[in-house]
């Protein structure tokens, strides 16, 4: 599953900044920052990040 996440990746990236003992400046920052274009460049929006659902107490609805 691919969520836009357009409306939050500004808040997102601030908050991340205000974790003074990760600096997100030297990886963790641009790392998040080409992930989440190159999920929104496969869905046509901006930002977006990616989930993979996983059964808590057994089979997903619909799985086979």
């Amino acid at each position: 599953m691919i969520v836009d996440i357009n409306t939050t990746y500004r808040p997102r990236k601030r908050a991340l900044a205000e974790h003074a003992s990760q600096p997100i400046d030297d990886h963790f920052g641009p790392m998040a920052h080409t992930l989440s274009t190159l999920w929104g460049q496969r869905t046509g929006v901006a930002h977006a990040e990616a989930f993979t659902a996983m059964p808590v107490l057994g089979r997903l609805p619909g799985a086979t």
